[in-house]
């Protein structure tokens, strides 16, 4: 072989090396952990909901530049709408299936920066059972009653809905000590209709937290127990000084925190005097700082929480004891 054609043979091999060990051009890689959601049967009134992980097998960032459902039915919660090489987000799915019966086929469109996956498509389906039941809800599902005095009664209007389609029966109301029913005893909430609800509360002690939750048993699917949960507390007086400005007025409490402090400005024309401070929530202790306030003058208190008495969501509150003073003027003449 002459040395031309063996030089030939050595640039010809070079080239195909080359070709061989080029790195692919770098790009995002969409990947999904499922591309079909069968929600098998269902009933009318429900929202199922399912998520879908996305994740980025590629070198680039992954771009999410839109995510449309072919119904107003589904709704799309997208978590990241840029995904880092490696890493993954979340798309969750809601359907509302009041609207339907029978099978349904719906569909959720992804479009990316991936150019081997520019749009790619979920699939929603499904078979809907007509609901005949009644389906209860109640609102408000919280009341907070705040600080109330021994001698007050409070109300609370209410509703109890029912979104089924048979009429829904009341079988029962549960209430804790201190509330009542001031309205007519409900027995039935027609379907796709309510019915207003007034329960009043008197305190039945002096002093103490209000909790609980008024219970409300139906014949809804699955024996439907209706709750609303109760908060606030018996103070001595549910009126606070007018002359007192307190700041802060909430407090979240959490490890590392469990000493509340509350700064307090007289901001009337008299003196004032704090005598003492409750709280619904377990104390480790507290610290008054001057209990006599002239106007204009500020002072603090300090509240120590134990916190082997709290949960996470415990709610309580604060009620300060405070000395005003009372004028009496006598008529002329006397």
């Amino acid at each position: 072989m002459s040395f031309y054609k063996k030089a030939t043979c050595f640039v010809l091999a070079l080239c195909m090396a080359a070709l061989i060990v080029s790195p692919a051009s770098a790009a995002p890689r969409l990947a999904l952990s499922a591309t079909k959601w069968d929600m098998g049967e269902i009933y009318q009134w429900t929202n199922p909901s399912t998520t879908i992980y996305i994740s980025n097998t590629g070198d680039r960032d992954l771009e999410i530049t839109n995510v449309l459902a072919s119904c107003g039915c589904t709704a799309v919660f997208l978590s990241e709408k840029v995904i880092k090489p490696g890493d993954k987000g979340t798309l969750r799915i809601d359907f509302a299936s009041y609207n339907f019966s029978g099978k349904v086929n719906k569909i959720v469109r992804l479009s990316t920066n991936d150019p081997a996956a520019e749009t790619t498509d979920i699939t929603v389906a499904g078979n809907i059972s007509e609901d005949k039941a009644g389906m209860g809800s109640i609102s408000p599902a919280e009341v907070d009653l705040g600080v109330v005095a021994p001698y007050e009664t409070r109300y609370i209007d209410a509703e109890i809905k029912n979104s089924g389609n048979v009429d829904l029966n009341i079988l029962g109301i549960e209430m804790p000590d201190g509330f009542f029913l001031d309205s007519s005893v409900p027995n039935l909430a027609k379907a796709r209709g309510g019915i207003p609800v007034r329960f009043g509360y008197r305190p039945p002690r002096d002093k103490g937290p209000i909790e609980g939750e008024i219970k409300v048993k139906t014949s809804g699917r699955e024996g439907n127990l209706l709750t609303i949960k109760l908060a606030g507390y018996i103070g001595e007086s549910a009126r606070g000084a007018d002359t007192l400005v307190v700041t802060p007025t909430g407090f979240v409490a959490g490890p590392g925190g469990w000493t509340l402090t509350l700064s307090i400005k007289n901001d009337g024309a008299s003196p004032v005097t704090l005598d003492g401070v409750d709280s619904s929530l377990d104390l480790s202790g507290q610290e008054l700082g001057d209990s006599e306030l002239r106007p204009g003058d500020t002072g603090t208190v300090k509240l120590m929480l134990d916190p082997k008495g709290l949960r996470t969501g415990t709610r309580g509150y604060i009620y300060l004891r405070v000395g005003l003073p009372v004028e009496v003027v006598a008529p002329a003449g006397e």
